[in-house]
């Protein structure tokens, strides 16, 4: 079904490993709960710049990565 007002909310781009979509409000929130849980090990860090050990307190200051609202 298409989107009545914006169509590319239908957009899908599918691979066997991979769906690239746009962040609706609930993807945003189930993306927010999962980086509460963190990224990775803790014990290892696989980034050059360690933005994955960012003090989050709570799915909220998650959301604001997001751009959720």
């Amino acid at each position: 079904m298409t989107h009545p007002v914006w169509p590319l909310f239908d957009l899908r781009v599918t691979t066997p490993r991979l769906e690239l979509r746009y962040v609706d409000d609930d993807l945003a929130l189930e993306l927010a709960e999962l980086a509460t849980r963190g990224v990775h090990d803790p014990e290892y860090m696989p980034f050059v710049v360690e933005w994955t050990d960012i003090e989050l307190h709570g799915v909220e200051a998650c959301l604001d990565l997001f751009g959720a609202r």
